[in-house]
């Protein structure tokens, strides 16, 4: 993931026009709201918002993609500095990578993190160089990965649309 640099990279975000833009060196089709770029290890499905809906934990279920759209998620926070601090944001950050299986970036002005979970759902950072994030492709599935063929693989797929009804937001049921 590049930040404006130039530089190679599957997903380039341009922050200069207020907005994130989402474009590539790879093939590229709008899904919506989200960006799919096609990547060497699948379809990433890339979707822009602003920094104000991290601290809102039922953003992201407001804009779940349909099963098997994306092999792979990443979320992209963007606006100018935030109030709250990094800690803070850090916090939501790590907190919607861990539930909905998805690669976080924040960008709030000059603060730049992006986190993802590995198999045990521990948090692992990215660290930015020279405008650019590297990061590999695994355990980004998004919210459907959760759902398997039995418990200890996440929630089995026949509670699956429970856990769904489950979201305040009666739309998505």
């Amino acid at each position: 993931m590049a930040l404006g640099t130039g530089a190679a990279a599957d997903v380039c975000i341009d922050l200069k026009k207020g907005a994130p833009r989402i474009t590539s060196r790879r093939e590229v089709r709008q899904r919506g709201r989200w960006t799919e770029i096609e990547c060497e290890k699948g379809r990433l499905g890339v979707l822009p918002l602003q920094l104000d809906d991290l601290r809102n934990g039922l953003r992201l279920d407001a804009e779940r993609p349909p099963e098997h759209v994306f092999e792979h998620h990443l979320v992209v926070y963007a606006g100018s500095a935030s109030e709250e601090g990094l800690p803070r944001m850090l916090a939501f950050a790590k907190l919607q990578a861990i539930e909905h299986r998805v690669g976080v970036a924040v960008l709030a002005g000059g603060d730049r993190e992006l986190v993802k979970t590995n198999r045990y759902k521990n948090i692992q950072r990215f660290e930015e160089r020279d405008g650019r994030f590297g990061m590999n492709a695994e355990f980004l599935g998004g919210p459907w990965s959760t759902a398997s063929a039995n418990s200890r693989l996440g929630i089995p797929r026949e509670f699956f649309s429970a856990y769904l009804a489950l979201s305040p937001i009666p739309w998505l049921t």
